[in-house]
C-alpha cells in the first residue's frame, strides 16, 4: 500500500469519526478499528490528527480541503497561495454571482459557497485594494471579472435602473412586488444573502413614489407596485406573502389543519396560524376586490365552508389541546378551531374523544399509538400486540439492543424489528412497547432501574423541556448540538458535572459539545475508565434542575 492509500485509510477512520461524533476532538489515546468505536488492539487516530496538524506543510490542497471539510482546526495558518490559486477562486465567483462585491468575511472552498473553515477570498480581495501591490498583468486579469483597484465593493451603490431591472425580474417570475424587507439577490429571483438588498429597495419606492420622476413612477407602476402604506393592509400583504409561498411550493391551498410558519412553507409551532387566517379571509365580506383577486390567483375558493373533518384533522385538534393543557380530558361544552381556544361555532372536540374510546377496537394500530402518544385514557387495554407473546425480559433485551447500537432509547412508536437494531415490517413493535411502559404502573423497582441504565425517557415532553432549561444553564447551542435533545436528562446532567469536577470543557471553541456526551458506554469506561451508571447514581442528588425518582 503506497502513502497516499495509507492517507485515505487514516482520512476514511477520521471521517467516520467526525460523521459519528460531529467534531474531531479525538483524544490522543483514542485506538479504533472503524473510526468509531475504542479498540485496544486498534490503530491511534488520535495520535494521528495530531501529525496531520503539526505537519501541514507536508500535505497537498487536496488532503487540507479533505480535512477541512470534516472539521480540522489546524494549529498553523493555512499554506499560502500563489495568485493563480486566488484568482481561480474570483473567478468562479464572478462566473456564478456576476461581480466581486464580494463581503469580507466570505470564506469559500469552492468560490461560489459560504465556507467557516474556507479561504478568505473576500480578506484577499480586500488587501488587493486597499495595498495596490499587484502587478500589471495580474491587475488586468482581475478587472476582466469585475475587480475595481483602490475601492471598497459597495452592493448598495447600484443605478436606479439595476435595481428596477432586478424588480422587473422578481415581478416575471412571482407574478407581484410582495417582497420581504429582508430579500436579497443577485438577479431578482433567487434569495443570495451577498446580494442587493431589493426588498429594502422596493420599500423606499414606496415611501417615494412621489417625488420619484414620472417617467419612473409609470415603470414601476407598470409592476404594480402597491403604494398604500396603511398599516392593516402592510399586515395583509405580509400575509399573503407566507399564502403565496405555500402555493408555490405545495401547488394548491389546502393546507393542514391550523398549519403554522414563519417562511409559508415549514411547520413553526411559534409561527403564524396561516390556516385560520386564509379561512378568515374567505369569509370576509369586506375583503376588497383587489385582495379577492390576488387571493383567487392562487385558487381561493370563496365558497368553500367546512362541515367535518377528517380522522387526522381531528387528532391535530386533540393534540393541540394536550400539548397546551398536559391531558385529554376535555370538557363536555369544549367546541374549538385550534384545539387551544373555546369558539361557540367550533368542533366538537370531546364528542369526537368520547368516540374513540368507545370504538378502540375499530381503531387502526397507528391511530392507537397516535393517541397514546398524546395521553389517551381507554376504557380497556386491547391486546392485539406482540406484546402479549413476549416476556418482559425478553422486550427489555430487545430494547438494549436498540441502546446499545443508537445511544438511546428516544424510539417512534411504530418503530418494529425483530433483532432491536433494524426495522422489520414483521417484527415486534418495540416503539409501542416504550410507550406502554411509560404508562406502566405496575412496573418493580428492578424493572424501573433497569430501563434508567439504557437511557430511557419517562415523559418525552418533560425531559426536552428540561434540557433545553439545562442547556441554557450552561450556555450549550441546542441548534448546534440538536443530538442531546435525544438523551435522557439524568445522563446529561450526570457528564456535565463529571466534566465540570474535573476541569475539562462541555464545549469546544467551535460550541460543539465534549464527545462524552455522545459515547458508547463501552468507550466511555475505556476512556474515562467510568460506568454510566454510577456516575448518574453520584450525581442524582445533586440536580440543580429537578429530582424524579423515575428519571
Amino acid at each position: 500500500m503506497n502513502n497516499k492509500d495509507k492517507w485515505n485509510k487514516w482520512y476514511k477512520l477520521a471521517s467516520n469519526y467526525y460523521n459519528f461524533y460531529g467534531n474531531l476532538n479525538i483524544k490522543v489515546k483514542f485506538k479504533t478499528l472503524d473510526g468509531i468505536n475504542y479498540d485496544e488492539s486498534g490503530i491511534s487516530l488520535g495520535q494521528w490528527i495530531i501529525r496531520q496538524k503539526n505537519n501541514i506543510d507536508n500535505l497537498t490542497k487536496e488532503q487540507i480541503e479533505k480535512l477541512l471539510s470534516i472539521g480540522m482546526n489546524f494549529n498553523k495558518i493555512k499554506p499560502k497561495h500563489d495568485f493563480n490559486f486566488w484568482y481561480s477562486l474570483a473567478s468562479k465567483y464572478y462566473n456564478t454571482y456576476g461581480n466581486l462585491n464580494v463581503n469580507i468575511k466570505f470564506k469559500t472552498l469552492d468560490g461560489i459557497n459560504y465556507n467557516e473553515t474556507g479561504y478568505g477570498l473576500g480578506k484577499w480581495l480586500q488587501e488587493k485594494r486597499i495595498l495596490n501591490n499587484t502587478n500589471l498583468e495580474e491587475l488586468k486579469k482581475l478587472e476582466n471579472i469585475g475587480f475595481i483597484a483602490g475601492k471598497k465593493a459597495n452592493r448598495t451603490s447600484i443605478t436606479w435602473d439595476k435595481f428596477f431591472s432586478l424588480a422587473r425580474n422578481y415581478y416575471d417570475h412571482y407574478g407581484h412586488l410582495e417582497v420581504s424587507s429582508l430579500f436579497k439577490t443577485l438577479d431578482g429571483i433567487n434569495y443570495c444573502e451577498n446580494g442587493y438588498k431589493l426588498g429594502y429597495w422596493i420599500s423606499n419606492q414606496r415611501r417615494r413614489i412621489n417625488i420619484l420622476s414620472k417617467d419612473k413612477q409609470d415603470k414601476l407602476k407598470k409592476l404594480n407596485i402597491r403604494i398604500n402604506q396603511n398599516y392593516s393592509d402592510i399586515k395583509w400583504h405580509n400575509n399573503y406573502l407566507l399564502l403565496n409561498n405555500y402555493y408555490n411550493t405545495y401547488g394548491d391551498l389546502s393546507m393542514p389543519l391550523n398549519f403554522k410558519t414563519k417562511d409559508g412553507i415549514n411547520y413553526d409551532i411559534n409561527g403564524f396560524n396561516l390556516d385560520i387566517w386564509y379561512k378568515n379571509q374567505i369569509k370576509n365580506t369586506n375583503l376588497t376586490i383587489e385582495k379577492k383577486e390576488l387571493l383567487a390567483k392562487l385558487g381561493a375558493n370563496f365558497k368553500e365552508k367546512r362541515t367535518n373533518l377528517k380522522w387526522d384533522e381531528w387528532y391535530e385538534l386533540a393534540k393541540n389541546y394536550y400539548n397546551h393543557y398536559g391531558n385529554l380530558e376535555v370538557k363536555r361544552n369544549f367546541t374549538t378551531y385550534d384545539g387551544i381556544n373555546f369558539n361557540p361555532k367550533g368542533f366538537k372536540l370531546f364528542d369526537w374523544i368520547s368516540k374513540q374510546r368507545k370504538n378502540q377496537n375499530i381503531l387502526s394500530d397507528t391511530q392507537i399509538d397516535k393517541l397514546n402518544n398524546i395521553g389517551m385514557r381507554f376504557n380497556f387495554i386491547r391486546k392485539k400486540h406482540k406484546s402479549t407473546k413476549l416476556s418482559w425480559n425478553t422486550w427489555y433485551n430487545i430494547a438494549y439492543n436498540y441502546y446499545s447500537n443508537y445511544n438511546n432509547l428516544k424510539i417512534i412508536s411504530t418503530f418494529k424489528t425483530k433483532d432491536g437494531i433494524n426495522y422489520d415490517e414483521n417484527g415486534y413493535k418495540l416503539g409501542w412497547w416504550i410507550v406502554n411502559q411509560r404508562n406502566n404502573k405496575k412496573l418493580s423497582i428492578d424493572q424501573i432501574n433497569k430501563l434508567n441504565n439504557i437511557g430511557m425517557i419517562w415523559s418525552v415532553k418533560k425531559n426536552t423541556r428540561d434540557l433545553i432549561e439545562l442547556c441554557n444553564l450552561y450556555n450549550i447551542d441546542i441548534n448546534i448540538n440538536k443530538e442531546i435533545l435525544k438523551k435522557s436528562y439524568n445522563e446529561v446532567y450526570s457528564k456535565i458535572q463529571y466534566l465540570q469536577d474535573n476541569n475539562i470543557d462541555i464545549i469546544d471553541s467551535n460550541k460543539n459539545l465534549n464527545q462524552i456526551f455522545f459515547m458508547s458506554d463501552i468507550n466511555l469506561e475505556s476512556l474515562y475508565n467510568i460506568n454510566k451508571q454510577d456516575l448518574i447514581e453520584k450525581y442524582k442528588n445533586n440536580n440543580k434542575i429537578r429530582s424524579k425518582h423515575y428519571e
